[in-house]
């Protein structure tokens, strides 16, 4: 993968957290014209469209519905050791630090894929505005090794698992592909401070 700018992978941050909801029409108009995060990150092999209705059948199976619960959990909680409630003490006290709290119209917990890509775009991009970008590099590393990079590997094992291949496959390939690369850049970054 190519090295990215702090503010193209912001926009990766932002494009995967949208990627990971459930598919509206704007999302499915992005995928027919084949940009943003497709042109980063092409799928290894041509596969035909699905169609906006088939993308939201696929999700619902597999994200949201089962016997027992669903075939892969995008839940941090469903794949780490803690109890819920320290998870969720944990997250939301890196999300507070930076002044942020769960919106009250989007009805996601704090571990939910969504929200902790969404909070790494916010520290992806107050790192690009700030003059000194250290303390958002700090949180961004924290935050890569104590949750994404500890659990998406294991969730996009079980959607591979749930899948086989597919767009929802493709997907956690580009997001496991994209949080390993994080996770090994983050190491270096303090020696560029």
């Amino acid at each position: 993968m190519m090295e990215l700018s702090v503010s193209e992978r912001s926009l990766l941050y932002c494009e995967l957290a949208r990627w990971f909801s459930f598919p509206q029409e704007d999302l499915y108009l992005s995928l027919e014209e084949g940009g943003g995060l497709l042109e980063v990150f092409p799928p290894p092999s041509p596969e035909p469209l699905p169609t906006l209705e088939e993308l939201q059948e696929a999700y619902t199976s597999l994200f949201d519905v089962g016997a027992g619960g669903p075939p892969c959990s995008l839940y941090e909680g469903s794949y780490v050791g803690w109890g819920r409630t320290q998870l969720f003490e944990e997250l939301l006290r890196f999300y507070e630090f930076f002044g942020l709290e769960l919106s009250p119209s989007v009805r996601e917990l704090p571990d939910h894929l969504t929200v902790e890509l969404e909070f790494m775009h916010y520290l992806t991009f107050q790192e690009a505005q700030a003059e000194d970008p250290s303390s958002y590099r700090l949180a961004q590393r924290d935050f890569l090794a104590r949750h994404l990079a500890r659990w998406v590997p294991l969730m996009v094992e079980r959607l591979i698992q749930s899948t086989g291949s597919g767009f929802f496959a493709t997907l956690g390939e580009i997001l496991r592909s994209f949080i390993g690369t994080e996770a090994a850049m983050s190491g270096q970054w303090e020696m560029q401070d």
